[in-house]
């Protein structure tokens, strides 16, 4: 994908977040995980061996690498790349997040992924890790248990990043994922996140057989959610999507808050979107279904939408989500609707996906980019289905 990503830290007075206490180092290329360790010159190797040796309210500095070692079992046996239970933490990469990740595994056994083989990227447990961060990774390959299909399970659910409390409860403030990538993570329930809010976050190629592929009891905020599949890509108490855009999901959008956001494009069965819930404030929608027309006069920048003439993006099929000038998005969403959030201090929520301040007042654009350009010229794309792009010279991607 040819997404810019720039990692954001920059904070607002909005909540505490009570990170004050000691620092823990790990580098995948140098560490070596053993008592006595985690310096800055003595790193850990894995991140789970830093989160077991940190105190309370401790910050863990991950340096650039592939994170697919290490990892501890949760009580239902799953084990999870990054355990955090008994202590709130925050997680931060140090370089960026195209260079740091941590890997989950799928099940080769099952064409899902999801298995007793699997390994999830990132559980939080319990309510002494309750408000625990991640921030600025690339979440990928995670994977769930396949216990129970048919009911809702612990083990079967986020192979992505899951948190819940002590009652095994998911809240949107269980957690929190900031300026990071998750993608092809799979499993029954919630492929993406689980209990989670998730801030400033590419969330794509992600996959639930049941319900849920970018996420389940999570909020969105300034948050790019596309290429997900799956029978919904949001689903049961969602408690709020703000300034996101939700664009080419082949799933559902079902029971969400919707406030300055783009949902289109998004198909289920071909032909319906289904959306229930509080419904849309401030926001762009078309769900009337997945029915691909475009302009040629734009070129690539078209957008499949239901009207002729009425395109957002400068070039959703090269997943370029900047905001085209004239058209609806530009000047439908209100600040004031950020307003309603309530953060930790640390996460500013007037910071676009691309970390470009977002005015405190008046009208500003839906979605997670605020950028804005003008149309471009050019030849058109058309679809052969959702899956294949061909060009005017007959070229398929």
């Amino acid at each position: 994908m040819n997404i810019r990503l720039v990692f954001v830290s920059a904070g607002v007075l909005l909540a505490a977040s009570s990170f004050g206490g000691e620092t823990l180092w790990v580098d995948r290329n140098a560490g070596v995980d053993a008592d006595g360790r985690g310096g800055e010159t003595a790193p850990f190797v894995s991140i789970q061996a830093a989160v077991a040796a940190a105190s309370d309210g401790a910050t863990i500095k991950v340096r650039p690498g592939i994170y697919d070692n290490g990892g501890a079992n949760d009580p239902d046996g799953r084990l999870n790349r990054v355990y955090v239970t008994g202590k709130k933490l925050k997680i931060v990469a140090t370089g960026r997040k195209e260079e740091t990740h941590i890997v989950g595994r799928h099940d080769t056994a099952t064409a899902e992924g999801f298995g007793p083989d699997a390994v999830r990227c990132v559980c939080i447990r319990g309510n002494a890790a309750l408000g625990t961060q991640i921030v600025g990774f690339t979440i990928r390959d995670g994977s769930s248990n396949n216990n129970n299909p048919t009911k809702d399970t612990v083990q079967d659910s986020g192979g992505g990043v899951l948190a819940l409390d002590g009652n095994k409860k998911y809240f949107d403030t269980n957690a929190y994922v900031v300026d990071c990538v998750i993608s092809n993570c799979v499993g029954i329930r919630a492929g993406a996140t689980r209990g989670v809010t998730a801030v400033r976050c590419l969330i794509t190629r992600n996959d639930a057989s049941n319900s849920g592929s970018a996420g389940r009891n999570s909020s969105f905020v300034n948050c790019l959610i596309t290429r997900n599949t799956g029978s919904s890509f949001l689903y049961e108490g969602t408690p709020k999507v703000y300034n996101c855009t939700l664009v080419n999901n082949y799933s559902r959008l079902y029971g969400a808050d919707v406030r300055n956001s783009v949902v289109m494009n998004n198909n289920y069965n071909d032909t319906i979107q289904f959306m229930s819930g509080p419904g849309f404030t401030h926001s762009v929608t078309r769900l009337e279904g997945y029915d691909p027309k475009f302009d040629e006069t734009v070129g690539d920048s078209s957008t499949s939408v239901t009207e002729a003439g009425n395109y957002q993006f400068l070039s959703p099929l090269y997943d370029d989500f900047r905001v085209l000038e004239g058209s609806e998005t530009e000047t439908a969403g209100d600040a004031a609707e950020l307003a309603r959030l309530s953060l930790p201090d640390d996460i500013d929520p007037y910071v676009d996906f691309f970390g470009n301040a977002i005015p405190k007042s008046g009208t500003i654009a839906a979605g997670c980019i605020q950028t804005v350009v003008g149309r471009p010229q050019g030849g058109a794309f058309q679809f052969d289905d959702f899956r294949k792009i061909r060009t005017n010279g007959g070229t398929v991607y």
